[in-house]
């Protein structure tokens, strides 16, 4: 899944898993790199909001992965910025702030990531 933001705009991640047994963990990265949560990257189980704003340089791959006690899955939304300047020049990116994916069980012991919306 591809999402294009305006720069400085606020984004949030909304992945949710379903699984066997329930608790269910969530991790995220830009590539390879495991998301330092803090001011700038919040996390509320698994919704991630990337506050002030984001910039073309934090554009990329950012994945989400959901783990149990039986397993683990990943998702990946690419993240596209596009700066303000540059939309003057062409069609203007679609601007969603929330981007929502869900889970369903694929089996009874590993949680499954899958497009929703």
């Amino acid at each position: 899944m591809v999402a294009v933001v305006e720069e400085n705009a606020t984004l949030t991640l909304n992945m949710t898993a379903r699984g066997n047994p329930a608790a269910i963990t969530y991790s995220w990265y830009r590539g390879a790199a495991k998301l330092t949560l803090g001011t700038r990257f919040r996390q509320d189980a698994g919704v991630l909001t990337v506050t002030p704003g984001l910039s073309r340089a934090e554009a990329g791959v950012y994945t989400c992965e959901a783990s149990s006690s039986e397993g683990s899955t990943t998702h990946d939304i690419n993240i596209d910025v596009h700066c303000k300047e540059n939309d003057q020049n062409g069609p203007k990116p679609k601007r969603p702030t929330r981007v929502s994916k869900t889970a369903h069980v694929a089996s009874p012991k590993r949680p499954l990531l899958r497009r929703f919306g």
